[in-house]
């Protein structure tokens, strides 16, 4: 046991060394961080795990900007779930968007303003969940969202978002979809293909 501990085979991996492995790491619902806005640089440590597909720190104290080193995670990863954290500053790095395989993302009750990254909507991968709800986000949809063909759930609401809804969010979206776009204060005024949208 003893010579296992010294070539670290028990260690408990620290910022600096986690291991190269590392499929998913879940931290949510704890109080990691003190809503500092040094709280995410950790995140730069995960950049070599180029098996990793799960981050999950939602539901903590983890305050600061998302680091741009985030979208270079993996080409692997799917799932992130950052919110109910202090997390402020822009949406997110529009760089997300290399991340091809990625089909969650929540970043609800967070404290991020700004425009939606055009490049973000424009990962057809997201299938499973897209989470902006209850932060300041402001400006109009892109109509890249449209884009997201296959997304089963949207939720927008609770934000500053404001202008038209976009034609191309379609049909193909919204059916069969939990589509939550009120209370945004987001003008409804296309035809057609909005008709089934669902607000709450």
């Amino acid at each position: 046991m003893e010579s296992q501990v010294q070539c670290g085979i028990m260690q408990q991996p620290s910022h600096h060394h986690i291991p190269l492995v590392l499929v998913a790491l879940n931290l949510a619902e704890n109080r990691l961080g003190s809503a500092q806005p040094d709280d995410l640089t950790f995140l730069n440590s995960l950049v070599n795990c180029t098996h990793l597909k799960f981050l999950i720190i939602d539901r903590n104290n983890f305050g600061g900007v998302l680091p741009n080193s985030i979208a270079n995670l993996t080409n692997k990863f799917e799932q992130l779930f950052l919110g109910k954290n202090p997390i402020y500053g822009s949406l997110i790095p529009a760089s997300l968007g290399y991340c091809k395989s990625l089909n969650s993302l929540a970043l609800g009750n967070d404290r991020l303003s700004g425009g939606i990254p055009k490049q973000v909507l424009e990962l057809g991968s997201l299938s499973r969940g897209l989470s902006l709800s209850d932060n300041l986000l402001t400006g109009s949809l892109p109509v890249e969202i449209g884009n997201l063909k296959n997304l089963e759930v949207l939720y927008l609401h609770n934000n500053k978002l404001s202008g038209e809804i976009p034609s191309t969010i379609g049909e193909e979206i919204l059916v069969g979809a939990n589509a939550r776009l009120r209370p945004c204060q987001v003008s409804i005024s296309v035809e057609r293909k909005v008709e089934k949208l669902q607000c709450y």
